[in-house]
């Protein structure tokens, strides 16, 4: 419960011991139950959040529950962005471990949904961001996410202002990304028409990507990979040529035209193009660090990627040129392709939403072992080569190769019965040889 304010307010209190050297600590600011509406009020509620926080478990029950109403009402009334931003930095990720992740679900929900000016809008940019933060760490936080993306989705929704047409962009793609949740999509195909256009266009094409990444056939790959190439073009027209829609455009190219049997030197292009992005997004995304952790650019996934593509361009190279007077050197390249290939699935694949896929690799990896399933003395420097490989992964490729060639040679058989059976062709009259 929130009091009337008292003479001089928190804000006083915590520029004098702020001014002093002092800790702002709960006992110098009179404790939890000294709370009145000028805290919740203070653009410097984050010292009081940052107080609370840090003594948390010194406080009782009904003082936790004092101090999640507290932080709750802070959320909720302030008109500050900065302040905003400050408390929800101090609280948000600690939500769910102190257990107020309710209440602070809650708060920022409304101020997600309250966008009637610009003002409010503002507010509800940070707010979004701050409940997608939240719905990473708490379950219960994601159907508030997902309201508040539904009412983005809706079609008679009033334009939206760019701060938070970004800021719901941003979250959209964070909530398919985690949770394959198709108000998300939906949410992400009306961006596309607004001042948000570009994180829009990105963020579709990593759902997209997604979308392609856990097909159950090759073709279903291609046509998903299609799909993304275009939304990621869209990104970096739109966008003044961002790095990372320009690292999964090359990337996505590269895959293509592998598929396609393109020549290394053919492919070198989009691979030395697809490194040089990852560096650019990488130092780009070094300012970033007043943002919520889960917007900030990791790499993990772009780094994935960037490792397939190169160790696949490096087995192309090697595999074209005679494979078998390199065996050792080929067979561990298509090796590495294959284990950073399946890699991808830890950093944008969710185990308890489908089974692994594997129509990537099958799309992949085939081509590149050609050489050594089409003949039985090249299969056999496979083997050798396990055999002598220090490498945790040499049998599971091993595996690969094995049910490759059987499944070729099988094919090879069935053609060959077919020739077998077949009635002899007719000769066309005219035609005969004398």
């Amino acid at each position: 419960m929130v009091t009337e304010s008292a003479p001089g307010g928190i804000d006083a209190k915590i520029v004098e011991l702020v001014s002093a050297g002092q800790e702002v600590t709960l006992d110098a600011i009179g404790g939890v139950e000294a709370a009145d509406e000028s805290w919740v009020r203070s653009p410097l509620f984050h010292e009081v959040a940052n107080a609370v926080v840090s003594e948390w478990g010194a406080l009782s029950n009904s003082q936790h529950e004092q101090a999640s109403g507290l932080f709750a009402a802070a959320i909720t009334t302030t008109t500050s962005p900065p302040a905003l931003i400050d408390t929800c930095k101090r609280i948000v990720p600690r939500a769910s471990d102190l257990g107020i992740a309710t209440s602070i679900k809650d708060a920022l929900h409304g101020k997600a949904a309250a966008r009637s000016d610009d003002s409010e809008a503002a507010l509800a940019a940070i707010a979004i961001r701050w409940l997608a933060h939240l719905a990473v760490n708490a379950h219960a936080a994601r159907p508030a996410l997902h309201d508040v993306l539904l009412g983005v989705a809706a079609p008679s929704q009033q334009p939206e202002t760019p701060e938070f047409a970004v800021a719901a962009a941003q979250a959209a793609g964070l909530a398919h990304d985690f949770w394959r949740d198709q108000i998300a999509w939906e949410c992400l195909e009306r961006l596309t028409d607004t001042d948000a256009e570009a994180d829009a266009w990105f963020a579709l094409g990593q759902a997209r990507l997604v979308q392609a990444l856990e097909a159950d056939s090759t073709q279903a790959v291609m046509v998903g990979l299609v799909e993304s190439l275009e939304c990621f073009d869209n990104a970096k027209n739109t966008g003044e040529d961002r790095a990372d829609a320009k690292l999964y455009a090359h990337i996505i190219r590269f895959v293509r035209e592998l598929s396609n049997q393109a020549t290394a030197e053919m492919l070198q292009e989009h691979a030395e193009a697809a490194d040089s992005a990852l560096r650019e997004y990488m130092v780009g995304g070094r300012n970033l660090p007043e943002q919520p952790i889960w917007l900030r650019p990791t790499c993990t996934a772009e780094n994935a990627w960037t490792l397939v593509v190169g160790r696949l361009h490096r087995a192309i190279e090697l595999a074209s040129d005679h494979p078998w007077y390199r065996p050792a050197l080929v067979i561990g390249a298509l090796s590495d392709a294959y284990v950073a290939a399946n890699s991808l699935w830890l950093s944008r694949h969710d185990p308890a939403i489908a089974e692994t896929p594997e129509a990537l690799t099958d799309l992949l990896i085939p081509p590149l072992m050609a050489p050594f399933v089409e003949r039985a003395e090249n299969l056999a420097l496979v083997e050798k080569w396990v055999h002598e490989s220090d490498s945790p992964n040499a049998e599971a490729f091993a595996r690969l190769v094995r049910q490759t060639a059987k499944d070729h040679l099988g094919r090879e058989g069935e053609e060959t019965a077919d020739r077998q059976t077949a009635p002899p062709k007719k000769v066309p009259p005219g035609n005969t040889r004398r």
